[in-house]
């Protein structure tokens, strides 16, 4: 599993990549691996949950 620390960490890493990017496309790849991470950590947060990753991040985009 997943250590949400380290998972919320490397989110950070990716959006302070994407900030200095000048490519859009670039930056919209950085923004999207950041929001991977950060999907990782929340699910890592619930290490009880036996739901599929499909199933996690469906729920996920209905909370947004």
């Amino acid at each position: 599993m997943a250590n949400p620390i380290e998972s919320k960490r490397r989110a950070e890493e990716c959006r302070q990549l994407a900030a200095i990017e000048p490519d859009e496309d670039d930056q919209a790849f950085w923004l999207r691996m950041a929001d991977e991470w950060e999907r990782l950590a929340n699910l890592a947060m619930r290490p009880n949950e036996k739901a599929s990753p499909r199933q996690s991040l469906e729920r996920e985009m209905r909370e947004q």
